[in-house]
């Protein structure tokens, strides 16, 4: 009886053992296991991972940089046409700066990002690109893992930067225009010029409501600021007093160092007469504060001369000779 105990202890110890090994070996596929005194035992020391080739860096840099590529290209493309779309619309609307409505455009493109990251894996895939080849105990080192960062680096440096490309294809003057429609309105004051009105000069037509004070000083201000000359100007108000709904209608004809605008110059021109006109307060007070500057550079330079005559008295003397044949030496200023 105690020899049939001792040998069924024996057969349920070694079934344990076999049991803990294929654990063991399932848990930990790379240990290396050997026979010893009929079990088996773990080696404690199993062979260093090789280190890998330079062939496998170079296909482990390009394996993660090429989806890369099209993530930077997608992300820059998505950003720049949402942030384009948001800030023609929601921007003119609300007012929203340039910089809001990319930050918006921006969650545009991390929303497609995580969306299409999938698909751009699966694409690049597709690719046929050579498989570095690399052990999980190779991906583990510190060597590949930077390998990898920098190719993921180079790739979405160069995706960002194709993606720049779409700026060619977006009218960025639009959006200013509208705006600037959108900021006018809040006056109505359009303007036009042109140089194929009135031959030798640039014709320059103004008409917005008439019950904006200072519209015609912040005009010709804005003209003058450009370099303007002017050579003429009429104007008039629809209805017999300000107070009735109308318009106001006027003409400049201007030219520059004696010449019409420059064709190229006209848009940019026009443009500051119209901030001008929207805004007559703001030229107001700058040429306020301007005539306050002339009539301070007149006191200053009058001071000027004061001094430098004050200065000569003091510095010129003269000698003069009496009858008698004496003389004296008098300052100027002092006596004749």
């Amino acid at each position: 009886a105690s020899a049939s105990a001792s040998a069924s202890a024996s057969a349920a110890l070694h079934m344990l053992s076999r049991l803990a090994v294929r654990e063991l070996a399932a848990a930990k596929p790379s240990r290396r296991w050997c026979k010893w005194d009929g079990l088996r035992r773990c080696s404690s020391s199993s062979s260093a991972a090789a280190s890998p080739s330079r062939q496998q860096l170079r296909r482990h840099f390009l394996n993660s940089a090429v989806p890369m590529v099209a993530f930077g290209f997608m992300d820059n493309t998505v950003m720049l046409h949402a942030g384009n779309a948001i800030d023609a619309t929601l921007g003119v609307t609300f007012g929203l700066s340039t910089l809001a409505a990319a930050a918006c455009g921006q969650i545009c493109s991390d929303m497609a990002g995580v969306s299409f990251g999938g698909i751009i894996e699966a694409m690049a895939a597709r690719l046929g690109l050579p498989a570095a080849g690399l052990t999980e105990a190779q991906m583990a080192s510190g060597l590949v893992k930077r390998v990898g960062l920098l190719g993921a680096l180079v790739g979405v440096f160069c995706g960002c930067s194709l993606g720049l490309l779409n700026l060619f294809f977006i009218d960025t003057n639009h959006v200013r225009e509208l705006k600037l429609a959108a900021r006018s309105s809040a006056y109505g004051f359009s303007v036009a010029m042109s140089n194929a009105e009135v031959e030798g000069v640039t014709a320059i037509r103004i008409e917005g409501p008439q019950d904006v004070e200072g519209v015609v000083a912040a005009a010709t201000t804005a003209i003058a600021a450009a370099g303007g000359r002017i050579k003429d100007m009429s104007g008039h108000r629809d209805g017999e007093s300000a107070s009735d709904d109308g318009s106001l209608h006027l003409t400049f004809y201007i030219t520059v160092a004696g010449e019409q605008v420059e064709d190229d110059e006209l848009e940019g021109m026009a443009r500051s007469i119209m901030a001008a006109c929207n805004n007559p307060q703001r030229y107001q007070t700058l040429a306020s504060e301007i005539e306050e500057l002339r009539q301070e550079n007149d006191r200053l330079r009058c001071t000027l001369k004061e001094a430098e005559a004050a200065i000569e008295r003091h510095c010129l003397r003269v000698r003069r000779k009496d009858g008698q044949g004496s003389s004296e030496q008098l300052t100027f200023g002092e006596g004749e």
